[in-house]
């Protein structure tokens, strides 16, 4: 899912300069959020989205 997204978003701003990061975290324990942080940079902005599913 986070794949596509980033890829969605470099196609929306195509033509600047983005660069996107994902952080990924795997839970162990049942009753725990997984959650993913996708960062993308345009310029010198930088935004943050953060993505939860319990566990």
């Amino acid at each position: 899912m986070s794949n596509k997204l980033i890829k969605l978003l470099e196609e929306f701003f195509e033509g600047s300069n983005v660069k996107t990061h994902r952080l990924v975290t795997e839970i162990e324990w049942k009753d725990e959020f997984d959650w993913e942080q996708i960062y993308f940079a345009i310029g010198d902005d930088v935004f943050i989205l953060d993505l939860y599913q319990w566990g």
